[in-house]
């Protein structure tokens, strides 16, 4: 089973002539049409999921900071974690 490219990821737009083809990937876009078709997929499939997982990111760590809030405890073991959280959700909106 292939896996999907692992982040961090970069978007660059595609020299295709068009404008609306973009290549994500972790380092420099290969050329057009280069990458393996197993993992083409497995990319496509984790972007198709974003939405949803953006979704539920968002829902966690909202939850997470009322809870925080609710104990006081800004210092708490998942602080780092809400950060971590908070800018991967501005990156990807």
């Amino acid at each position: 089973m292939a896996e999907h490219t692992k982040g961090p990821w970069i978007v660059e737009p595609l020299t295709t002539g068009d404008s609306n083809v973009f290549c994500i990937s972790s380092e420099a876009c290969p050329p057009f049409g280069d990458m393996p078709d197993a993992d083409t997929q497995a990319n496509a499939n984790l972007i198709a999921a974003a939405p949803e997982l953006l979704e539920a990111l968002c829902g966690l760590v909202d939850d997470a900071k009322t809870l925080a809030a609710a104990f006081d405890d800004p210092e708490s073991e998942v602080a780092p974690f809400i950060v971590i959280a908070d800018n991967a959700i501005a990156k990807a909106k």
